[in-house]
């Protein structure tokens, strides 16, 4: 018989029974019994440190702190390793996906309508993207070429995917293509980087 508690950064606690008789840990995570740092897909993480041996193996996409561990491991998840994640939104809420070249300027200013020709911000919902995992995919879903001109090969280096709160005014505009479009809707209006929070950052 065995059994433990686990804490937040995987640490194993009130163990009952032969220490290594379970290497699993965190959902992912793996034990190597002579190491002690658990494997986990592509880099190992020390639970003593409370961080990655590694650094992300996505570089700065997955934010600046490369050897961090998720802030919160019990909502934060990256099921496939290549993608950082600080929050969760809901199927309904409403997302934007922007260029990375651009995350300064967003995080400090927010979306103005300013930057776009029709001066809309663009949005869509999060069940529409969610499961996408490289920015080529989002651009061409995302963005039909008669409105969106400018964007063009704006997304070589990746981009952010922030979900966008107290979003009340939208107006739906229909599939951004007839083939492989998504649902999208505008408003008239700057989003305010206070309204905008990180969803991950999406390699290209």
């Amino acid at each position: 018989m065995w059994s433990a508690d686990i804490d937040v950064y995987g640490e194993r606690r009130n163990v009952v029974g032969e220490k290594q008789a379970c290497p699993f840990r965190w959902p992912g995570q793996y034990e190597d019994e002579e190491t002690g740092l658990y494997y986990n897909r592509f880099r190992y993480y020390d639970s003593e440190a409370g961080e990655y041996t590694r650094q992300d193996p996505i570089r700065l996409f997955g934010g600046f702190r490369l050897y961090v561990y998720p802030e919160n491991p019990s909502i934060d998840f990256d099921p496939f390793g290549l993608a950082g994640s600080s929050c969760i939104p809901d199927d309904e809420d409403f997302v934007r996906f922007d260029p990375t070249a651009y995350d300064s300027s967003i995080d400090s200013g927010g979306v103005q309508k300013r930057f776009f020709s029709d001066a809309r911000v663009w949005l869509t919902k999060y069940k529409y993207v969610k499961h996408v995992t490289n920015a080529s995919e989002l651009e061409q879903n995302l963005y039909r070429k008669n409105l969106w001109p400018s964007t063009q090969g704006k997304f070589t280096s990746g981009g952010t995917l922030r979900v966008a709160s107290g979003i009340t005014d939208a107006t739906p505009a229909g599939l951004t293509n007839k083939t492989n479009g998504v649902p999208q809707w505008f408003i008239t209006r700057d989003i305010p980087a206070s309204d905008l929070a990180t969803v991950s950052r999406i390699p290209p």
